[in-house]
């Protein structure tokens, strides 16, 4: 517990240092009419641009299938869900990039890969430096639209699993630890965004819940709860049903493990 709060005290420390980060208007003009739900993924084209020295993609407004009727219970029932257009960031969270904001890299028996996902974090951790950057977790339902699109794709990149768009157990040349961030760029999502299913999973902002039956507009998972949800699989789960975008896990605030990482978002305003 210790080492979690001198952790947390390094993190929060740094913000009193860092002013609000600003951040251009994006390059490229796009449509903000939402995309209705079961239109083509491949209608929109990759907007990738960088800031801070991160490099983040543009997710548009528009509508999905949240969640799946034929997949595990707490994935039902399947729902509309609208969500406002934001950024996220095209990978998940390096170590490189965690010890550039104050934070410190994880090492393992492996060593400290720079370009490798920072693992082993907490929620509170990836809350707090997704703050320190002037940014916050994607909900659960913008990390599954990023991921899956209006046409609610069951895997980032379509309907068929792929053993190597997916940085997963089962992966040809074997995974025995988290590998460098974009290493799959075949299995990008329709906006650009690389290691969605696999490498880690990855914290979202909301409590684990069940889900509602009704359309939403931008959800934030229940009021309260226990345990945060999780998404994207990881290197130590074999089982292909891990790696669809729709498929949930959850753990306590305050738990960390080797297989769950993240990435940041923010709203595009």
């Amino acid at each position: 517990m210790r080492y979690l709060l001198a952790g947390i005290i390094v993190l929060l420390s740094v913000i009193a240092a860092i002013s609000a980060l600003s951040f251009p208007a994006p390059i490229t003009a796009f449509d903000e009419t939402p995309i209705p739900a079961g239109s083509s993924n491949s209608a929109w084209t990759p907007v990738i641009e960088t800031f801070d020295g991160v490099e983040m993609v543009l997710v548009p407004a528009g509508c999905f299938m949240m969640g799946s009727d034929n997949g595990a219970a707490d994935e039902q029932p399947a729902h509309e869900v609208c969500v406002d257009a934001f950024w996220l960031d095209r990978t998940e969270v390096t170590n490189a990039q965690f010890a550039a904001f104050g934070g410190q890299a994880v090492e393992t028996s492996h060593g400290i890969s720079e370009d490798g996902p920072r693992e082993t974090l907490t929620w509170i951790e990836a809350d707090a430096f997704c703050k320190i950057r002037g940014l916050r977790l994607p909900t659960e339902a913008e990390w599954e639209y990023a991921a899956r699109g209006p046409e609610g794709w069951i895997y980032p990149w379509g309907n068929d699993f792929i053993a190597d768009n997916a940085l997963i157990g089962l992966n040809p040349n074997g995974r025995t630890v988290a590998q460098p961030v974009g290493m799959r760029p075949a299995g990008a999502s329709w906006v650009g965004a690389l290691d969605m299913s696999g490498n880690v999973s990855e914290w979202t902002a909301d409590w684990y819940g069940p889900y509602p039956s009704e359309p939403l507009t931008n959800p934030t998972g229940p009021e309260s709860g226990d345990k945060r949800a999780i998404h994207g699989g990881s290197w130590g789960f074999s089982n292909p049903d891990y790696a669809r975008a729709s498929a949930r896990a959850r753990l306590k605030p305050d738990g960390a493990t080797i297989y769950t990482g993240f990435r940041c978002a923010r709203s595009d305003d």
